[in-house]
């Protein structure tokens, strides 16, 4: 009897790991950190889930040391949408010096259906052909940043926004030890909005062209400009790569 239990705790405990494996395999979470000069000011990081239909990307932003003296800021949210990279739904809280903004949008063929929230409710249905929210927007840029040129619309704020980016070419880059092999990509956001959040000039962010995600990050918004350099990585490293290859935004 013994026996045929400790078989069975045997089994349980190799179906409990693979299942583990599994759930692994099919995650990605990718960090950052920002600084101004050589002081950190906020750390950054987006995880990805995959299943057999839904991709999940959760995002997470908080400033650190230098950078709550000009403010505390911190910033979650979520996106839900299918392999094809079409969004479903999308979720945002912004902390910004103690003023709280909520965004809720659901995604549907060719409208968005919006919620938002900054001391009263707005709320309203946008018509654009095949909305996606910024967070799938970013995803795409990284998995198609081997394109020549290229422009993305998005929904954000009550509006249809826009980034152009395109590759400026290859360059090799060191932090910390390690050596990457990426593509240089000039992303312009014209995203209009309020706050200190708003995007401002050029960007520049370094792509890995084996993994497709970005090591380095030179990023404007209104109240300065920051370089973000990654920090960490854990899951499944080829997932973008392989969203990539699944999807209809192959290039």
């Amino acid at each position: 009897m013994s026996s045929v239990r400790f078989r069975l705790a045997f089994i349980l405990l190799l179906l409990f790991f693979s299942f583990s494996s599994v759930l692994y395999s099919n995650t990605l979470e990718i960090c950052h950190r920002a600084y101004y000069v050589f002081f950190p000011v906020a750390y950054h990081c987006n995880r990805y889930e995959v299943n057999e239909k839904e991709l999940k990307i959760i995002g997470y932003s908080k400033t650190t040391g230098l950078g709550n003296i000009f403010g505390r800021i911190e910033i979650k949210g979520e996106a839900r949408g299918n392999l094809h990279l079409q969004s479903e739904v999308f979720r945002l809280h912004l902390h910004v010096r103690g003023k709280e903004k909520v965004h809720y949008y659901e995604f549907r063929k060719n409208s968005v259906f919006y919620q938002i929230e900054a001391g009263k409710l707005i709320e309203g249905v946008k018509e654009i052909e095949n909305p996606i929210d910024p967070f799938m927007a970013g995803l795409i840029v990284y998995i198609t940043s081997s394109v020549s040129e290229k422009e993305l619309r998005f929904f954000y704020d009550g509006r249809v926004q826009k980034v152009r980016y395109k590759v400026l070419g290859e360059e090799i880059l060191e932090w910390k030890g390690k050596k990457w092999n990426t593509y240089k990509i000039l992303v312009v956001p014209e995203v209009k909005t309020t706050g200190l959040l708003a995007p401002r000039g050029k960007w520049y962010i370094w792509i890995d062209k084996e993994y497709l995600f970005p090591v380095r990050l030179r990023i404007s918004f209104v109240i300065g400009f920051v370089n973000a350099w990654i920090e960490s990585t854990s899951g499944n490293i080829n997932l973008l790569r392989k969203l990539r290859q699944n999807s209809s935004r192959n290039p």
